[in-house]
């Protein structure tokens, strides 16, 4: 695994920082794009926490706080898409194949789950602490 950037040795080179992704970016893309895009973002993200640490550990300042900021927003970009495509997909059966209570059930349980997305203990879960989203 990579866990520094070949060019940490240029402190006057400023490295190239792009930008969060957009949900309306996000939604075009297929499962397997996201799943990429989200591992992507963990490498991006394991390679920035580390050279944080070395910085504090050699009292140097980090300054790609920035960065880490934009990796919590694809973070949280991509677990509203992948949410809502499931929303969509158990609507969209219960309205074909169910009843009125199946329907009720699962506005029901879309709710419980939307509020439980935002929960601390729910984001540790899956993998995603609350410092990155």
């Amino acid at each position: 695994m990579i866990f520094f950037r070949k060019d940490i040795d240029t402190p006057n080179k400023k490295p190239v920082i792009g930008r969060e992704w957009h949900k309306s970016e996000l939604a075009i893309k297929s499962f397997s794009d996201l799943h990429k895009l989200w591992w992507v973002c963990i490498k991006e993200r394991n390679l920035l926490e580390t050279e944080k640490i070395e910085c504090n550990r050699n009292r140097i300042k980090f300054e790609d706080y920035g960065r880490i900021s934009l990796l919590r927003k694809n973070f949280k970009g991509i677990l509203e898409v992948l949410r809502e495509r499931k929303d969509v997909r158990e609507l969209s059966v219960a309205r074909a194949f169910g009843s009125e209570e199946e329907l009720k059930k699962i506005y029901k349980r879309q709710k419980y789950l939307n509020e439980k997305m935002k929960s601390k203990s729910f984001r540790r879960a899956i993998g995603v602490n609350n410092r990155f989203i």
